[in-house]
């Protein structure tokens, strides 16, 4: 019943917002494309965007909260979702941000996206390597994964899943006591402390020396010029 779950999305936005929480951006549908042992629901491309444009949509429209879509599990799903969402003229015109999550697979860049004047957001993932779960090289792996997303797939937005976990995958590990501050933490640190919302990717010129990734950003505001370089 479409009409009848966009409702309860409307009121549960109206809810957070008279509770003095208001939402920034609520989801279609996380994981549209997983198939999942726990409660969930699945789309394809066609039926995900009908659903925006039929019933989402509308029912958001008023309550200045954007609408986030399709936040696949992974890059391998993704194309099949984001082309249907841009082709329905409906569901692209109430969808203002496109996202995915990065469990795998191939990433690419998505200049259509960009074209139709909507935001790209790499929304959850965390670290499933092995060896070295809090340390370096869990850090080096994470870091790995920021820098494709804003190099190549150009995301406006990049996202850690869990802050606080009993064991690998999280910021803190809080299966030990005292809870451990991993890696991954400052690395990421190296990013969100410096580069602050607004601020644009730039490019650099010259050759990156072997093993080093980098990327620079620019303030819009005041020109300040942060560079990330990681080694």
């Amino acid at each position: 019943n479409g009409q009848a779950f966009a409702n309860t999305l409307a009121s549960f936005v109206t809810t957070m917002k008279n509770s003095g929480v208001p939402l920034f951006a609520v989801s279609a549908q996380n994981e549209p494309d997983a198939k999942v042992t726990y409660e969930s629901c699945t789309y394809t491309g066609a039926s995900m965007a009908s659903f925006i444009g039929t019933y989402m949509g509308p029912a958001l429209a008023n309550s200045g909260v954007k609408i986030v879509a399709p936040e696949t599990q992974n890059w391998c799903g993704f194309p099949a979702f984001e082309t249907a969402i841009l082709g329905d003229t409906k569901a692209s015109s109430y969808t203002s941000i496109i996202a995915t999550h990065d469990y795998g697979c191939v990433v690419k860049a998505y200049p259509e996206i960009q074209q139709a004047g909507k935001e790209f957001w790499q929304t959850e993932v965390y670290d499933q390597g092995t060896g070295d779960s809090d340390g370096m090289g869990s850090a080096l792996r994470v870091v790995k994964k920021i820098h494709d997303a804003l190099t190549i797939a150009n995301v406006n937005a990049w996202h850690y899943w869990w802050v606080y976990s009993t064991g690998q995958g999280g910021l803190w590990n809080t299966g030990t006591n005292p809870a451990t501050v991993t890696k991954r933490l400052w690395i990421m640190a190296n990013y969100s402390r410096f580069v602050r919302p607004g601020y644009q990717r730039v490019s650099t010129t010259g050759s990156t020396p072997s093993g080093v990734l980098l990327t620079a950003f620019k303030s819009p505001n005041d020109g300040t010029v942060v560079v990330v370089a990681a080694n």
